[in-house]
């Protein structure tokens, strides 16, 4: 299994955005809040993130957290939340590392319905990119509807987004990953 030598350093770093969000990498103990952001996501915005008619009640929203916390150990999973309220989570970004090929990750994004427009989203993915720049990749695949215009403009402002494949209304994106400093503003 892909191991990423940063886990120990990006858990106590935090970065900051105006409205005072932070963002950290995943933890174990994060299964509960995790559980309650999935229940807290409306059905479009499970739609939009899963590509399916799918809605979580607490068995499966403890599930697919243990998953995402699972997959957090071959790639890069970071949850935004706030200082104020850090057992909230307010979104979270993932990048799977290809086995195949890794230069290349899949990434997959979402935010409680409440926080979205907020350019939680960009801060997530963009300190996602950070780590993931430092770890040596340099490609993303997304898989997103055509009409996720919001999503689709993230992934242009992160890099070159290229279709490569398109069915069902699903749109594949590889996205070659803007070199330019991604940092925001890290801190302990």
């Amino acid at each position: 299994m892909f191991m990423l030598p940063l886990p120990r350093w990006i858990a106590i770093v935090g970065a900051r955005l105006r409205q005072g969000v932070r963002v950290r990498a995943i933890r174990t103990a994060d299964g509960d809040a995790l559980a309650a952001l999935l229940l807290s996501l409306s059905a479009r915005t499970c739609y939009l993130r899963y590509l399916s008619r799918r809605t979580f009640d607490t068995t499966s929203a403890q599930a697919e957290a243990q998953q995402i916390i699972r997959r957090s150990r071959g790639g890069i999973v970071l949850v935004a939340y706030a200082p104020s309220n850090p057992a909230t989570l307010l979104g979270l970004v993932e990048l799977v590392v290809d086995p195949d090929n890794p230069q290349t990750a899949e990434i997959a994004l979402v935010v409680r319905d409440a926080h979205q427009g907020q350019r939680i989203g960009t801060l997530l993915a963009r300190q996602a990119l950070y780590l993931a720049e430092r770890l040596g990749i340099t490609m993303l695949r997304a898989s997103t509807f055509a009409k996720n215009i919001a999503l689709r403009e993230l992934l242009d402002r992160l890099g070159r987004a290229a279709p490569v494949g398109y069915e069902d209304g699903v749109l594949e994106l590889l996205v070659t990953i803007k070199s330019p400093d991604l940092r925001l503003n890290w801190v302990a």
